[in-house]
């Protein structure tokens, strides 16, 4: 059909299908007469790590060699530094595939291989793992414990709200703890000088009582005998419990036998039972240590003062 000089449509379209038939009939014409022509024989092995090749590597470092034996195999060979770093191959050379060329380069090192495709990965065998040497660390940590001593000013625990040693950021009340290096380094002698600096707590308005009246400690403006601001503190406990007061019948227990002060604010405080709504001092004594801690405290001061304790 002469396609040649076409002006219609439908005389286009016979053109187009004329020439699509020709062109198939072309194809097939050349094409070859059966596909077993272009396939492996049956059985072949075509791996690139089973192949055999020619290979002529004469004896080099490790690393060297691992170069030489990824251009003449065409496989690619990954590996640290560090773990052909300073190690020898020895020559090899003949018709042979490349698991063998890699058996004979890595022989006496403790390396191991892996192929994948055409990736050569090299990793230490897991019967010659290198052994790190021992490392010791040693420390000193103190735990703090809600019934023990505070490491410096600020303390993490508290036993006074819930009555269970419980992180005092989880505790959803306002409590106050002065630590013992902070009565220490203020050399407080009355539990009004531990919790002077207190917010919202006003102590020693009696003065410095070791008998009468107590320390008439005032918080959130309550103290007293139970509804009266003065008189002695019944607001006082002692690792949990109350000490009892009554009118102003008190006693005073000298700051250097406790470990720490807490004063535990608001009312919710009289969940303890009979006290004041403003809140309450615990007082948490010192307990034994896990090693041997000995000390002794002499005193003396104005108008006849003495003291020793230990």
């Amino acid at each position: 059909m002469n396609c040649k000089n076409i002006s219609e449509k439908s005389t286009i379209l016979s053109c187009l299908i004329h020439l699509s038939i020709y062109t198939f009939t072309a194809l097939s014409l050349s094409a070859p007469t059966s596909l077993a022509q272009q396939s492996p024989a049956a059985g072949s092995n075509t791996s690139a790590s089973t192949e055999l090749r020619r290979y002529n590597i004469p004896a080099q470092t490790l690393s060297e060699a691992l170069i030489e034996f990824g251009k003449q195999s065409g496989l690619q060979v990954t590996t640290g530094s560090a773990l052909v770093e300073g190690k020898q191959a020895p020559s090899v050379s003949g018709t042979l595939s490349a698991e063998q060329v890699l058996n004979q380069l890595l022989a006496g090192s403790d390396l191991s291989y892996e192929v994948n495709g055409g990736m050569v990965r090299l990793a230490v065998s897991e019967s010659e793992a290198i052994t790190l040497p021992q490392v010791n660390i040693s420390g000193e940590s103190i735990q703090e414990s809600a019934y023990g001593p505070v490491e410096g000013y600020v303390a993490k625990r508290s036993a006074t709200a819930t009555k269970t040693d419980t992180p005092i950021i989880e505790t959803p009340q306002s409590i106050s703890v002065t630590s013992r290096e902070d009565m220490d380094i203020r050399n407080v002698r009355d539990i009004g000088d531990a919790v002077a600096y207190t917010a919202g707590v006003l102590g020693g308005a009696a003065g410095e009582k070791n008998t009468f009246a107590g320390s008439s400690i005032k918080i959130r403006g309550y103290s007293g005998y139970p509804l009266s601001s003065s008189g002695a503190s019944n607001n006082i406990y002692l690792d949990g419990l109350r000490q009892f007061a009554f009118g102003y019948q008190g006693s005073n227990v000298d700051p250097w036998l406790f470990e720490r002060v807490e004063v535990f604010k608001g009312p919710s405080s009289v969940l303890f039972g009979q006290t004041q709504p403003g809140g309450i001092v615990n007082r948490v004594t010192k307990r034994p240590h896990g090693d041997m801690y000995n000390q002794v405290r002499f005193g003396s001061g104005n108008f006849d003062r003495a003291s020793l304790a230990f």
